[in-house]
């Protein structure tokens, strides 16, 4: 589980009941955890690819394996797992406002290995 920054610098950890779906981003497979009832997780399908008209642009835009990212409003972190696949040697610095939220970014990035993020519950 990855630790999130918080502004005051502390740390939340911590898991949440939910459901992980594996899916498809930007032609890799990624696992997507999140709750079964938000309108936006239930509309990830198994083995669904995720990649959108966004993502692919953002394919085309950074090119910088090093390169610095920001994803404001993460929600459950699918542009912050795209970005972060994008900038393996970079860094992406994911915000996002909802505590519940959040631990799910954490998870996601968590569940797929990215050591390249930083995640603050703003």
């Amino acid at each position: 589980m990855a630790s999130m920054a918080t502004p005051t610098g502390g740390a939340v950890r911590g898991e949440i009941q939910g459901e992980t779906r594996l899916a498809r981003l930007l032609g890799s497979a990624v696992r997507i955890s999140g709750d079964p009832d938000d309108e936006y997780f239930g509309s990830i399908r198994d083995l669904a690819d995720v990649t959108d008209a966004t993502h692919r642009c953002m394919s085309r835009i950074v090119r910088d394996p090093e390169a610095v990212c920001v994803d404001a409003g993460a929600n459950i972190g699918v542009f912050t797992l795209a970005l972060a696949r994008l900038c393996p040697r970079g860094r992406v610095y994911s915000f996002e406002p909802s505590p519940t939220a959040s631990r799910f970014l954490g998870q996601n990035v968590g569940l797929n290995g990215f050591g390249n993020v930083e995640i603050v519950q703003t």
